[in-house]
């Protein structure tokens, strides 16, 4: 939790700081507040039930350079694309007081993501986040819709934040770095599971989609 709290406030609280007023802007607390809440629910409330996940060395997400250049690219564009939108949102003071689109956009998709991801994380139960030899196969609840609703759910949450921070080039490149980025890591974890369950799991992926609850997504 101490760890987490650390990373959020990189993200949030820092790029807000070199700003004047910056801190004071509720709206950076407010996401500060729901990345916590997000995450918490995820890996801290995973390892607080069922202990540590998966060490980094068996991860076979990250078992070649490619694979890490490709993690470290993908959480350097995260980074950034958290911090620019920051920036600019403190420094040009956009503080509205009304419901604009962006609020009217931003608002569900995160309330989506916080429900999508509570539940993900629900059905999944003991099943490590990491690209691991799986015990089971999970195809309940949220997975009956959707292969890998954790990894849209932090789509959601990254666009809808972006939307809250009034910057719609922000959110739409949010779904591209993720997009690309899932595709690899979805790739390897259907490698990873084909050898394990082997027609059961081509059984389900053929009729689940992989993002969205829409054919071939």
């Amino acid at each position: 939790a101490v760890q987490l709290s650390l990373v959020l406030a990189a993200l949030f609280l820092w790029p807000a700081s070199t700003q004047p007023a910056g801190l004071v802007c509720l709206r950076v607390w407010f996401l500060y507040l729901i990345y916590w809440l997000f995450f918490s629910q995820g890996t801290v409330r995973r390892q607080l039930k069922f202990g540590k996940t998966l060490h980094r060395s068996k991860d076979k997400g990250r078992s070649s350079w490619s694979d890490r250049l490709a993690l470290i690219g993908f959480i350097t564009s995260v980074v950034l694309l958290h911090w620019l939108p920051v920036l600019r949102y403190t420094k040009l003071g956009i503080y509205p007081t009304e419901i604009t689109g962006y609020e009217a956009l931003g608002l569900p998709t995160i309330a989506a993501a916080l429900f999508l991801h509570q539940r993900a994380v629900r059905d999944l139960g003991e099943a490590s986040g990491s690209v691991a030899t799986p015990t089971q196969l999970v195809v309940d609840g949220a997975y009956a819709r959707i292969q890998h609703p954790i990894y849209t759910s932090h789509m959601l949450l990254f666009f809808g934040t972006a939307m809250l921070l009034h910057s719609a080039p922000t959110a739409l490149l949010f779904i591209l770095v993720c997009t690309t980025y899932y595709l690899r890591l979805t790739a390897q974890e259907a490698r990873v599971l084909d050898n394990v369950f082997g027609d059961n799991y081509r059984a389900y992926a053929a009729k689940t989609p992989r993002f969205l609850p829409f054919p071939r997504l």
